[in-house]
Formats: structure tokens, sequence, C-alpha cells
């Protein structure tokens, strides 16, 4: 989603796009202005190798994997805003097909190299009282 600002401001600038090296993302000018209605993209993809997170949202469903040997998880963002009902187990076929998309887009990217998580860049838990992260034990 970064990268639609620079396809978006490359637009606006009618900068010339090398099409050996086409831009992985979309000008948002015709969305933001009516001329395209809908979604700009049928899936969003997340990729941290700092944070060793990989994810995927495509439909209703989000797909997440940390680079360790913890499963994926899967959940339905539309009806569970907050990730908690992990729904790996119930629906393989979402989750195959969400793990297809995604590993389909790391083969695209420049580094198709796996985040690795380490303890200093492991995900924290977040205080959403008062929005700062919790100490770590």
């Amino acid at each position: 989603m970064s990268l639609d600002i620079f396809a978006t401001i490359a637009a606006l600038a009618n900068a010339p796009i090398n099409p050996a090296k086409p831009l992985d993302g979309v000008n948002l000018i015709p969305y933001l202005t009516g001329l395209k209605t809908g979604a700009p993209h049928d899936s969003i993809y997340l990729r941290m190798p700092g944070r060793g997170v990989l994810a995927v949202r495509s439909g209703d469903y989000k797909l997440v994997a940390l680079a360790t040997d913890a499963p994926a998880e899967l959940f339905n963002v539309s009806q569970d805003m907050a990730e908690s009902k992990n729904l790996a187990g119930e629906n393989p076929q979402v989750m195959k097909e969400l793990e297809n998309k995604q590993a389909a887009w790391s083969r695209q990217m420049t580094s198709s190299d796996l985040p690795v998580t380490t303890e200093s860049n492991a995900p924290q838990p977040i205080d959403t009282e008062a929005t700062k992260l919790k100490s770590s034990p």
C-alpha cells in the first residue's frame, strides 16, 4: 500500500515509469476522485523482515504468519477486528488460498528471504489503555 503513494506521485508528476521495472502499486487519484470505484487491490500484502511477520488480507480474511515454528493464523477481520479467534482449523481451503497468494507475492519481491524473528524484534504486547508498548517480563 505504501507503494501506491509512489505510483500516485509519479502519475501526478507525469514521471515516466520504466516498463522493465513496473511499480508495485497503483495510482490512487482515480479512486480518490471517484473516476474508479471499488478497492484498488484485491489483496493487501505485508512483509516485515525486521519483525518476522508475513501477512495477507484478502476479502474478509487475514492470514498472519510469524517466522517461528508457530502455525499461521487466520482471522475473519470483518467479524473479528481484534483478531482474537483463529479460524485456521475451520477454514483450511481459505488458509491454503492465502498461503499461496502470500508465497506468489513474496517470490515477486526483490529479496525473497523470509523474515526472521529474534528476541530483539519479537512482537510486543500493546497496552491499549495507554497506547504504549508494555515492558517485557
